[in-house]
């Protein structure tokens, strides 16, 4: 989720949302993947304290997005793929500048892309990733739910019915996000009280999502749906299969 984990976590610590004994017991547990959203999940930090410490680092500030009405016009800006691979939402257009937003403020290939992409200077502010979301929801409406599934065809029967949308969404949205950062492996991880999601990238797992961990099960009966040959009745005995899937008419 976040570019640079080490360096978020030291300006967490110098900034006193974590002490450097708690981050070295947490590490010498888990090592250098997901520390972030561990301290997330333990309520040790917060998605706001994140924005703020980041925007502070980089001379921004953190950005309010449910204080105002974004209309919905800045679809014409960028696009939703482009705003979901960066995790960033314009929500303001004045004084020559297009005013965006990014869940993640340190990270600057975004900063360097969205400019070009949008074909106008910007600003760039932080604001936490669930704001983000919130308007994204604003801006494109029903494409936002859309999105994922439209973007993955599953190969042969998908064995879905209307009460399965919001898992049949989930899943490919979990599988697309992988296909797009061209990860080897997908974890998909129940936390305490989340279910974590990381994807594999050149020897690294990297944070992808966090969902509540009450969908679980119907992740696991929709995979296992998906694969066409796994039992969703068996729960106890480890099983194999595969998924085929076509993304952007390619198998």
């Amino acid at each position: 989720m976040y570019s640079n984990e080490d360096y978020l976590i030291q300006l967490l610590t110098e900034g006193g949302h974590l002490t450097s004994e708690h981050v070295a017991e947490i590490r010498g547990k888990l090592g250098d993947d997901g520390l972030v959203q561990h301290f997330l999940d333990h309520g040790d930090i917060t998605e706001t304290s994140i924005a703020e410490v980041s925007a502070s680092n980089v001379g921004t500030h953190v950005i309010d997005l449910s204080s105002g009405f974004i209309d919905p016009a800045f679809k014409d800006f960028i696009p939703l793929a482009d705003c979901r691979r960066f995790n960033a939402v314009p929500f303001r257009d004045e004084n020559g500048y297009l005013d965006v937003a990014l869940a993640d403020v340190l990270d600057f290939e975004a900063q360097d892309a969205i400019p070009h992409i949008v074909n106008r200077e910007c600003q760039f502010y932080a604001a936490p990733p669930k704001a983000i979301r919130a308007a994204w929801e604003q801006i494109f409406g029903d494409e936002v739910g859309q999105a994922d599934a439209n973007e993955l065809q599953v190969m042969g029967d998908i064995g879905s019915d209307d009460s399965d949308a919001p898992v049949i969404k989930l899943v490919s949205g979990i599988l697309v996000d992988a296909f797009k950062m061209r990860a080897s492996d997908i974890h998909i991880e129940p936390l305490e009280t989340s279910l974590r999601i990381r994807n594999r990238l050149d020897g690294k797992l990297i944070e992808a999502a966090t969902h509540p961990k009450k969908l679980l099960p119907a992740v696991i009966a929709r995979l296992k749906v998906m694969s066409g040959s796994m039992s969703i009745a068996e729960k106890r005995l480890p099983q194999d299969g595969r998924i085929q899937v076509k993304m952007g008419g390619k198998e």
